[in-house]
């Protein structure tokens, strides 16, 4: 999967956990969990956690062939 396919629609460089759920389609429980596991790299900001596009493309690419 190339991750040229997702540039168009992921204009903002950093993304929040409710961004990255909605381009995961998955809940932000379940990205919250993600980031504590190491499997999402991610950010914090104050409070909340940061996660950079290229680190979300990234983690998409890693898993794709887990869905052949």
């Amino acid at each position: 999967m190339d991750t040229l396919l997702f540039r168009p629609y992921i204009e903002k460089m950093i993304l929040s956990v409710t961004d990255a759920a909605y381009y995961l389609n998955c809940s932000a429980s379940m990205v919250y969990k993600l980031i504590q596991s190491n499997k999402l790299p991610a950010y914090k900001k104050g409070r909340k956690y940061q996660i950079l596009t290229e680190d979300l493309l990234r983690f998409i690419k890693s898993r794709a062939h887990t869905f052949d």
